[in-house]
């Protein structure tokens, strides 16, 4: 059966980090998945430590020149992805199991473009900041035009989007962060916005941001 959602995982030198947000893909409910990481010229340790996990569904690309920012590397996965639904996940953050179950249901439902997941924001306290609170949730009644004029933390994390690879595809690539004046994850919900993608919103925490 043919994946549904390509997983594109941007990555560098942390692999610790790595295998727990791929270990939270292995547990998702919903199977149909493929998942794309692509290292911005990682170290040998990444590719090993992948191919300790021998599961065919995951594929390394490591890219020959570092970039020092996600933007190329998620575009290059976005670019190679094949399946219907293109959904992204930091390489330090981790979904709930039913993350993609719920984000691909709201898609289908409402054929919308874009599914904008709840995240739950990790704060650490404690002397030594061994303590993880998960105590910040995601605003709700987001809009893409919000952008404009709203925190560039309003989307975050791109771990809690899920979209189409045909709307994907209409808004292009992500800039280089060099290249802007706002930031790479703004500038593309701004084309998304000009370009009149649909978006619906989750209404639970599906997803865990590292900060």
């Amino acid at each position: 059966m043919r994946e549904s959602v390509t997983i594109v995982v941007a990555t560098y030198d942390w692999p610790a980090a790595l295998l727990q947000s791929l270990q939270s893909v292995l547990l998702q409910s919903h199977a149909q998945w493929q998942v794309l990481v692509v290292g911005d010229a990682c170290g040998p340790e990444t590719g090993r430590e992948l191919e300790q996990l021998n599961d065919p569904r995951i594929r390394y690309v490591n890219l020959s020149a570092r970039c020092g920012e996600q933007s190329i590397p998620n575009s290059v996965g976005m670019a190679l992805a094949q399946s219907d639904y293109i959904a992204f996940l930091n390489h330090d953050d981790v979904w709930l199991p039913d993350h993609l179950e719920t984000g691909i249901r709201a898609l289908e439902a409402t054929q919308a473009d874009l599914f904008i997941g709840q995240a739950a924001f990790a704060v650490k306290e404690g002397r030594d900041l061994d303590l993880v609170l998960f105590e910040n949730i995601s605003p709700r009644n987001r809009t893409l035009g919000a952008t404009f004029s709203s925190a560039y933390y309003l989307f975050e994390p791109m771990s809690a989007w899920i979209v189409t690879r045909e709307a994907a595809t209409r808004v292009g690539p992500f800039k280089p962060a060099g290249d802007l004046f706002r930031t790479p994850l703004e500038d593309w919900l701004l084309r998304a916005w000009r370009k009149g993608l649909n978006q619906i919103e989750g209404s639970e925490v599906t997803v865990l941001k590292n900060t």
